[in-house]
């Protein structure tokens, strides 16, 4: 979503560098060594990799209160308490099965190739219409009943396409629909032995989302036989849902007896708040995901722990040092607010529960800043900024940065990953949200730990984290909320 830009911001940026830059010198630095006490404990074994719903979870959540109560922080929930809950579903698979008849052909597929949950403990469904949806954008929809349908739901979008609807947003158009079912088709190549392993790990969704019957995942030689029987081709067919004209359409029925075992639990955001002065039912929004994967690899392993040190321990550590100096400074205007979120790694739930049911008026919140993997650049890197170009922020980043003696990246390649961070979700909710900070100047060495040790077990405390660039950015964390939260440097939004 575009961010009307209603005010005129450039003619006090001048000044506000000027009344920043003599104080820069003077913020308490924070050190690499207060940042790993935070990771140490955050993605220690005790914590079991912080996934919702577990016993180290909600240690993960006591400690973020502890701290917060000991920064000095008050709470922040409705409840005028620190913990905001989030309803979440965890279904886990038990057995699977689809029997599909297609042109006279029938398929048969097992477990080990094809992967599904149901939405209760038991879904049988004797027979329903197979669509085949392509990419499942705009028009291919219509002209199709897809009330009761099982839909093939391609992942990614067609080749040379431009701006589409993200995997998320697909599915719950489906679901509108009526679909009683989504399966993704796997293209070649890639590793189905990990698509099993995240399904059978669990998965966490919205208790108040809508959900479809059932979902899942075939193999692509599962999805071969599916294509061949229905007269063609796996790669024939992707290549037709990637033309401008093309139209879901049935290629045939099929019978599924799925099991899956069914897990309803509540978890938590954690809020905390420093009141402002002159605006206080305004605020300026912190925030950093505390979740990870938990116990990600299967019983017996030697290391099965996912303990999830840079991804996101390091940008709690981060949050709560900035909070930390922010609250030993003189109260700004605006009030502050500091949130670690659950379930982010989920599909951004802990922050979707947050817009659906804010503290505070969603319209009172001028501006977001998200801490996440911060843990990667070394000293001396710039600001760089995921969500550049999308919101009135930029030209205050880049004086903040200026202020403490740091050079802005202006790049915008850095906006690959913008809607896989807790940000988007306030973004489109209408929330000015960045996510900013010299661990995205280096999209070479990020993207490095992204095809290494993320989401995998060897992101743990143990293996020498960078924190040289996460402790640099303080400087520039604290003198962006500083200006974020002063009504006369930052005037309103209009929206």
């Amino acid at each position: 979503m575009k961010i009307a830009r209603g005010w005129r911001l450039m003619g006090k940026i001048a000044l506000a560098i000027a009344c920043l830059a003599g104080a820069a010198d003077a913020e308490p630095p924070i050190s690499e060594a207060s940042l790993m006490r935070h990771i140490a404990t955050l993605a220690g074994d005790a914590m079991e990799g912080r996934r919702p719903g577990t016993a180290g979870g909600e240690r993960a959540v006591a400690y973020i209160v502890e701290q917060m109560q000991a920064i000095g922080l008050q709470p922040g929930a409705k409840d005028g308490g620190w913990l905001q809950p989030v309803k979440l579903v965890e279904r886990r698979p038990v057995s699977t099965g689809m029997t599909a008849s297609l042109g006279g052909t029938t398929v048969v597929l097992d477990p080990g190739d094809l992967i599904l949950i149901g939405r209760e403990a038991e879904t049988r469904i004797a027979s329903a219409p197979l669509i085949f949806a392509g990419f499942a954008t705009g028009a291919a929809l219509d002209g199709v009943d897809l009330k009761g349908a099982i839909v093939l739901l391609l992942a990614g979008k067609p080749q040379g396409a431009g701006e589409v609807p993200n995997m998320a947003e697909r599915r719950a158009e489906l679901v509108r629909r009526g679909a009683a079912g989504l399966i993704v088709p796997m293209a070649a190549g890639l590793p189905w032995a990990e698509v099993r392993r995240q399904y059978e790990a669990g998965r966490i969704v919205s208790a108040e989302a809508p959900e479809p019957g059932l979902q899942g995942a075939i193999s692509h030689f599962g999805w071969s036989r599916i294509a061949t029987a229905a007269g063609s081709e796996a790669m024939k067919l992707v290549a037709e849902a990637g033309t401008a004209d093309f139209r879901a359409r049935p290629i045939g029925h099929v019978a599924i007896d799925v099991r899956t075992e069914v897990h309803g639990f509540e978890s938590h955001n954690v809020i905390g708040r420093l009141a402002g002065t002159t605006r206080p039912d305004e605020a300026i929004l912190y925030l950093a995901h505390w979740d990870h994967l938990g116990l990600c690899r299967p019983a017996g392993t030697k290391d099965r722990i996912c303990n999830g040190a840079v991804d996101n321990a390091s940008g709690v550590a981060l949050m709560l040092e900035t909070a930390r100096l922010l609250a030993q400074a003189p109260r700004p205007g605006r009030s502050l607010m500091f949130m670690a979120t659950t379930a982010e790694e989920s599909g951004l739930l802990g922050a979707r529960a947050f817009v659906r049911d804010p503290p505070v008026p969603l319209g009172s919140i001028r501006a977001a800043i998200n801490f996440d993997t911060v843990a990667v650049a070394p000293r001396g890197r710039a600001i760089a900024t995921i969500g550049r170009g999308m919101t009135p922020l930029d030209p205050l980043v880049d004086a903040a940065a200026r202020a403490v003696g740091r050079t802005s990246d202006t790049r915008t390649v850095q906006n690959m990953l913008v809607e896989r961070q807790d940000g988007w979700a306030l973004i489109q909710a209408g929330v000015p949200a960045i996510m900013p900070g010299s661990a995205f100047a280096d999209m070479e060495r990020l993207n490095r730990f992204l095809a290494g040790d993320y989401h995998g077990p060897g992101d743990e405390a143990g293996k020498g984290i960078e924190l040289g660039g996460a402790a640099e950015d303080g400087a520039f964390f604290v003198m962006l909320g500083r200006l974020l939260a002063d009504p006369e440097r930052f005037p309103t939004v209009s929206r």
